[in-house]
């Protein structure tokens, strides 16, 4: 509980710095968000006291990690597909994005997603399941990531609510794939989260915010159905192999 104390004060404090920094040098906040860096940086504290740490989680087979980033992928496809049948909307990405080729923003706007997963997901994920039952702290923790985008308080409680939702779904379904070591939980994690923030991207070309619609929560519950169920069909189709 310390653990999670420290980091997530840290990041309350890291948080206002951020943005000072993202204006004084003048970072496009569309092209990479400082802030998305903060859950890691906040968690530095555990260099100078890794035994802080509960024990690490059991290695697995290299099949494990395969079986996440499947999982992973046809959750985030089927919640770019339900999401797109609710708004009536085909998902389409420009060329470029603030200023570059799509796949290269992509990426960058990766390497942040991967910066807040290692903070939630590896840090403040691990430390919460000694004390409560895993799918408990990731629904919590998917619920507290969503208030923490301030962006959306203006917009009145019932939108960060209904984001925050979407969030803890996304959440959950990020933790239902969790089974081995370190990156077997960050690669899903990743996957999962840069999915989720491009199909919004992607849906929000009439210039009308998508992330905020209580239809997207609806379609985070299929990512979360298909991400559960690929999982666990395929996790037996190994199991059915090694017999």
């Amino acid at each position: 509980m310390l653990v999670l104390i420290i980091w997530f004060a840290s990041m309350v404090a890291l948080a206002p710095a951020a943005e000072i920094a993202q204006q004084a040098l003048g970072l496009s906040f569309e092209l990479f968000a400082l802030v998305t860096v903060v859950p890691t940086v906040a968690a530095a504290f555990l260099l100078f006291r890794p035994q802080w740490l509960p024990r690490p989680w059991p290695g697995t087979g290299a099949g494990s990690l395969v079986v996440s980033v499947v999982a992973s992928l046809a959750g985030v496809i089927a919640f770019a597909l339900t999401a797109a049948l609710l708004f009536g909307r085909v998902p389409t990405l420009p060329n470029t994005m603030a200023g570059l080729p799509v796949v290269l923003f992509i990426a960058i706007q990766g390497i942040g997603v991967l910066t807040e997963e290692i903070g939630w997901r590896g840090v403040a994920q691990r430390c919460g399941e000694t004390f409560i039952r895993p799918w408990v702290f990731s629904a919590l923790a998917g619920f507290v990531f969503g208030v923490t985008h301030l962006g959306y308080w203006s917009l009145g409680v019932q939108t960060v609510i209904t984001f925050s939702v979407a969030t803890m779904l996304m959440s959950l379904s990020i933790t239902s794939v969790f089974c081995g070591f370190f990156w077997q939980r960050m690669v899903p994690a990743t996957i999962t989260h840069l999915g989720f923030n491009i199909t919004l991207n992607s849906l929000e070309g009439a210039g009308n915010p998508v992330g905020v619609s209580p239809l997207i929560p609806v379609a985070a519950i299929s990512m979360l159905g298909v991400a559960i169920g690929t999982n666990a069909l395929l996790l037996q189709f190994l199991r059915n192999r090694q017999r």
